[in-house]
């Protein structure tokens, strides 16, 4: 086959794995703001980080639309391919941002505002002031999780790219390098969604914060083992 052929075909390759990740995260930001009411002109509690929450979850909308736009319209040209990779990953990490800032907005809104809000004025001051600590001992045990959960799925992200664009991906070894590495971003995506949709009830939170634990566990020995092979095949494989 030829060559040019070739280079249009590996291009190509890794747009479409552009669009589709483009295409599953505009899905998921269209679907928070939906169930968050973020698609209404006019948020119900009125809260500014909810303005700020809407105005993130668009940005982070707009950001993978044109991604998708973008691929969609270059030619099959590998310069005009190339460039356009190269912007659909800064439009992707930009949307990537803002909805991580979306979404913390919107953690901040239900774990610390709605619940002051929808206390009754019935209890009594000592009640509440408990039951506010125990919801705030479990936001800052979740807190650390999401963020390890964030880093090391953007760290599992460009892992995989860098699997791909590997000029040993042929192998087995590889392959199974970039298998356990999807598995620890599912896991680790899984967690990132599970803390996001977790109403604040005390005995959810718990078993989120459980469940949260062995995915995060799961997902760590799937990327330890992706690493490990990929370590292998540098060191030795490559070597030898």
């Amino acid at each position: 086959m030829d060559r040019g052929v070739l280079e249009i075909h590996d291009e190509l390759r890794r747009v479409t794995d552009r669009f589709y990740v483009a295409v599953l995260l505009d899905i998921f930001t269209r679907s928070c703001g939906r169930h968050f009411g973020l698609d209404q002109k006019e948020t119900k509690d009125g809260h500014v980080a909810a303005y700020w929450a809407k105005e993130f979850n668009l940005l982070a909308h707009l950001c993978f639309l044109t991604v998708m736009i973008g691929i969609v319209r270059v030619p099959a040209v590998v310069e005009r391919m190339r460039r356009v990779r190269a912007d659909a990953d800064v439009r992707l990490g930009l949307g990537i941002v803002c909805l991580s800032i979306s979404l913390s907005f919107l953690a901040y809104l239900r774990w610390l505002v709605f619940p002051v809000l929808s206390l009754s004025l019935t209890h009594s001051n000592s009640k509440i002031r408990y039951t506010m600590d125990e919801r705030r001992q479990e936001f800052r045990r979740l807190i650390p999780r999401v963020t390890a959960a964030i880093v090391l799925s953007v760290f599992t992200f460009y892992n995989g790219h860098a699997l791909k664009s590997d000029p040993k991906t042929e192998r087995a070894l590889a392959a199974w390098a970039s298998r356990f590495n999807k598995v620890a971003d599912l896991y680790f995506t899984m967690v990132v969604i599970r803390i996001a949709i977790t109403p604040t009830v005390m005995e959810r939170m718990r078993r989120t914060r459980e469940s949260c634990d062995e995915h995060l566990v799961i997902g760590s020995i799937s990327l330890f083992l992706s690493l490990a092979f990929s370590a292998y095949l540098r060191w030795f494989v490559v070597v030898g």
